[in-house]
């Protein structure tokens, strides 16, 4: 781009060359000379929203031309060409580029009232996130959660066997996903992300907290019970908590089988798992609803490889444009291994036994109000 010196100097040295035409134009009110450029017609082409002028030497600081009185003077008539052949075939990209051009960014929460799940890999970062989002919200009320938990022995770690927190604090304003359905509703499932709105009291206990989901229903969060049962179908370990996690992030682990509104992800070294670069992408329904801010290719790189050569030794689909899905019943190999009723959305074709016959989770019988989930039973 043209520097404001630059376009000056040009300016002097068209008014000096000039100079001469001021004896044939002493008839004239005003010499071309007198004239910026000497009276010389101007066409700049150029994109002022691009790269600025490049500076020779550390600590140079270069203007734009358009902001010299040289420029200023010439009163250009500036005309835009508004046809973007280039991008052409994605409007919506065009779109993208042409806010970006202008320093126009449009969070992706501005379409669902939440902001982008960022998907971590670290627990411990999440958690650091997470807390960090909660103090910045300037409401003063903040809603502490304890859980109630049983253990059948002593000493077992409930927290790796359930999903719900042991302790949620809560405030109005905070982005949270609900981690199991809810009783007396169908409208709510468990991965469904929204917004703390409010707290409502209670007859006994404390204030429940009022969330406006992505989905447009606002519900009162109650607290649900998650058991687990032994092979002798004996209760185990239970832990009864409002279902709800803060989720400005989340862990990949976490999200692995949720559907988010959005999520924001950096492919870089943290995730250094395989299957976590695809499990963190895959969590939208749409490209628009993805924001990378990083990318490496190694962390994409990072897949099993035995996992791989028995996908890759898989026969061929009939249809190979789109991969066959497993019928309602499908048995797959000599082992035994069938799904029964319909398979679970991003359900893979190949399964293998990883259920202990000795530690299952299972409904509580002799309840109508009883709705299994993925993390165990919600009452």
């Amino acid at each position: 781009m043209l520097c404001a010196h630059a376009f000056s100097l040009l300016d002097c040295i068209a008014r000096v060359l000039r100079a001469p035409l001021r004896k044939k134009a002493s008839s004239q009110r005003v010499s071309d000379a007198e004239l910026p450029f000497g009276g010389l017609q101007l066409l700049v082409v150029g994109d002022f929203l691009q790269l600025p002028p490049v500076p020779r030497g550390a600590g140079e600081e270069l203007r734009p031309a358009l902001t010299c009185a040289a420029w200023k003077m010439c009163r250009m008539k500036c005309v835009v060409f508004t046809k973007d052949c280039r991008h052409a075939a994605d409007a919506a990209f065009a779109q993208c580029c042409a806010d970006v051009r202008r320093g126009v960014c449009t969070p992706l929460g501005a379409r669902f009232g939440v902001e982008a799940t960022t998907v971590m890999a670290r627990r411990k970062d999440v958690d650091q996130y997470n807390a960090q989002r909660l103090q910045q919200l300037s409401s003063p009320a903040l809603q502490r959660y304890t859980s109630e938990d049983y253990a059948a022995v002593p000493g077992t770690a409930v927290d790796s066997e359930v999903s719900l927190p042991a302790v949620l604090t809560l405030k109005e304003g905070a982005q949270v996903v609900l981690l199991a359905s809810l009783p007396g509703t169908t409208q709510l499932v468990h991965g469904d992300v929204g917004v703390v709105i409010g707290f409502v009291s209670q007859a006994h206990g404390p204030a429940l907290p009022l969330v406006r989901f992505t989905t447009g229903v606002e519900a009162v969060v109650p607290a649900v019970a998650m058991e687990v049962y032994g092979h002798d179908g004996r209760l185990t370990l239970s832990r009864r908590q409002v279902p709800l996690q803060l989720a400005w992030a989340l862990t990949v682990h976490r999200v692995q089988g949720l559907t988010l509104p959005m999520v924001r992800v950096a492919l870089d070294a943290s995730l250094f798992e395989a299957g976590r670069a695809y499990v963190a992408l895959s969590r939208v329904r749409r490209a628009e609803d993805l924001c990378l801010t990083a990318f490496d290719v190694a962390a994409v790189a990072r897949v099993s490889s035995e996992a791989r050569d028995l996908y890759d030794r898989l026969p061929p689909s009939s249809d190979e444009a789109t991969p066959a899905s497993p019928s309602p019943t499908t048995t797959v190999g000599t082992s035994g291994v069938r799904w029964e009723g319909s398979p679970r959305e991003n359900s893979s074709p190949v399964a293998a036994v990883a259920r202990d016959a000795g530690s299952r989770r299972r409904p509580r019988s002799g309840s109508l109000d009883d709705q299994q989930n993925s993390f165990g039973t919600a009452k």
